[in-house]
């Protein structure tokens, strides 16, 4: 029996297959700052996104991190070094950590490397099928952050709050009164095969 529209458009995001119909790809890891190493599960094809953070959100905003996407087939029990950068900081009273440093994929014939932005410039990014590089602050706004070769996500917006980075990557806005966030790093690992 074919699956009805419903049930394909329920089973569709979560990379399950409806009755009858092919299985989607699966996210199958999201790692944040402070991961160091990845091991693959199964030999598969896989779809590694990789963001670098956004800088340090002081005198205006700050910019978007790299993006870097790669397609590859990798066996079972590989190991992926990483490094997922953390988001720059900025306090009112002066104080400033930029990004914490580059996201980066090293293992299984992959080099990624993605450049957190700076406070004003983002990011570049090399290694992958497509990099794109983080888009660069517009006055007190933060740059968007790119990906799959186009802009998917935003930057922040400069105001009165604190305001974070809108998305992986993603500069912070400047605001003036609390603490501006940009986006941390991270890394989406994505199985192709069904």
């Amino acid at each position: 029996m074919a699956a009805g529209p419903f049930e394909a458009d329920l089973a569709a995001p979560f990379g399950v297959a409806a009755r009858g119909a092919a299985a989607s790809p699966k996210l199958v890891a999201i790692l944040k700052p402070g991961t160091t190493s990845w091991t693959v599960p199964r030999a598969s094809k896989y779809t590694l996104h990789a963001w670098a953070p956004g800088g340090a959100p002081a005198d205006g905003g700050a910019g978007a991190g790299g993006y870097a996407r790669k397609t590859i087939p990798l066996a079972k029990g590989v190991p992926l070094t990483v490094a997922v950068g953390m988001g720059g900081v900025y306090a009112p009273d002066g104080s400033i950590r930029e990004g914490s440093g580059p996201t980066t994929i090293s293992g299984g014939g992959i080099s990624i490397s993605c450049a957190a932005g700076s406070r004003q410039t983002g990011g570049n990014a090399m290694g992958g099928d497509i990099n794109v590089t983080g888009a660069n602050a517009s006055g007190a706004n933060g740059g968007a952050a790119g990906g799959d070769g186009t802009v998917i996500g935003t930057g922040g917006y400069g105001g009165t709050t604190a305001i974070t980075g809108g998305h992986p990557g993603g500069g912070g806005g400047n605001g003036t009164s609390l603490i501006n966030y940009s986006g941390n790093g991270e890394i989406r690992i994505v199985d192709e095969t069904p």
